[in-house]
């Protein structure tokens, strides 16, 4: 089988530009030659300044060579005028490799044309920007694993201080049962498993999104008691009164991951830990509508003119990165010292 030769689009261009560059010159030569020969005609008629001019031989070979001359000169000039934009192209193509290699991503060649060196300049401007693409997608993951890095930590230290009070609680016997040792053992191992779990986490890069994608389905009600218990128990033994009210829990069946909901029941007990007013009650809704979990919590914001308490905001974005994934929703509410937080989530 014979393979077809594609002649190239841009020798095609050159050799219509020379093809037209040449039919206008022919026109140029018959022109000049025309009006030079009729001026010559003229002036043999008529005279110049009284004198008369024969025309012979020798004028009309000067006519015939300033005819040429000039056509050749026409001829010139438009091949450079029409290949020189090519090649002023091409440096324009130039400029914008030597502008990629400096870094900028953002330089785009105007398309003109259809030959090679459009499909070049077109190459690299697709080049371009999908190297910005990666660059930027690049640049978010990196945002996305500092984020990540700083959430895990700050809920890592939530039950890592929960460990380190009820250790303090059972060194220094400050128990009255042997069933409050119990649950203060427990609670220090369930805790030392959360951290376990955390810190696989933060060091899995194949999960890097900092989320527990998980199908399996949950026993939601037993979950959210759970939850509660602990709750209530870390901030009582901090000396907060909770006051916990279920409205139309019942059973159900929940994918809400249980390390997902343990860290957002942390984050909210640290944050009453940290700013909330410990002689007011801690108040906390739960409750489920339809296929949305409804959490509110509300306290009275602490006052201590003596003392600055700095906030960083990470237990609350935290909040947010976790209600996102199920889609859900976090709404805050600051009004007359008290502080309220609604979490929605899908179950």
């Amino acid at each position: 089988m014979i393979k077809k030769y594609k002649i190239p689009k841009l020798s095609l261009m050159f050799v219509g530009h020379i093809v037209l560059s040449l039919i206008i010159a022919l026109f140029s030569f018959g022109f000049l030659y025309n009006m030079s020969y009729s001026i010559v005609t003229k002036i043999q008629l008529y005279g110049f300044y009284g004198e008369q001019i024969e025309v012979n031989d020798n004028i009309l070979s000067v006519i015939d060579g300033v005819s040429f001359i000039g056509a050749i000169i026409v001829f010139l000039g438009i091949v450079l005028f029409l290949i020189g934009q090519r090649f002023a192209y091409i440096l324009e193509i130039n400029t914008a490799i030597q502008k990629l290699e400096g870094g900028d991503l953002s330089y785009r060649i105007d398309v003109t044309g259809e030959d090679e060196i459009s499909d070049l300049a077109n190459s690299l401007n697709h080049l371009a920007q999908t190297l910005e693409s990666y660059m930027q997608k690049e640049e978010e993951l990196k945002k996305e694993r500092i984020e990540l890095i700083q959430s895990l930590s700050h809920d890592i230290r939530t039950p890592l201080t929960a460990i380190i009070s009820y250790s303090d609680f059972i060194q220094h016997k400050r128990y009255d049962s042997t069933e409050k040792l119990e649950d203060y053992i427990g609670i220090i191992q369930s805790k030392a498993f959360q951290i376990k779990e955390l810190i696989e986490l933060l060091f899995d890069t194949d999960r890097s999104t900092g989320v527990l994608v998980t199908e399996e389905v949950f026993d939601g009600h037993l979950l959210v008691e759970q939850l509660i218990q602990e709750y209530e128990d870390i901030l009582e033994d901090e000396g907060f009164k909770v006051e916990v009210m279920l409205e139309s829990l019942g059973e159900f069946k929940t994918r809400l991951h249980p390390q997902d909901m343990v860290r957002i029941f942390d984050n909210l007990s640290s944050n009453i830990i940290k700013y909330a007013e410990s002689t007011k009650s801690i108040e906390l809704v739960v409750r489920r509508k339809n296929d949305i979990l409804e959490l509110i919590e509300k306290n009275t914001i602490r006052i201590d003119p003596n003392k600055t308490i700095e906030s960083h905001g990470i237990g609350l974005r935290n909040i947010k990165q976790l209600a996102k994934k199920y889609r859900g929703t976090v709404s805050i509410v600051e009004e007359e010292g008290i502080y309220e937080i609604a979490i929605a989530l899908h179950l």
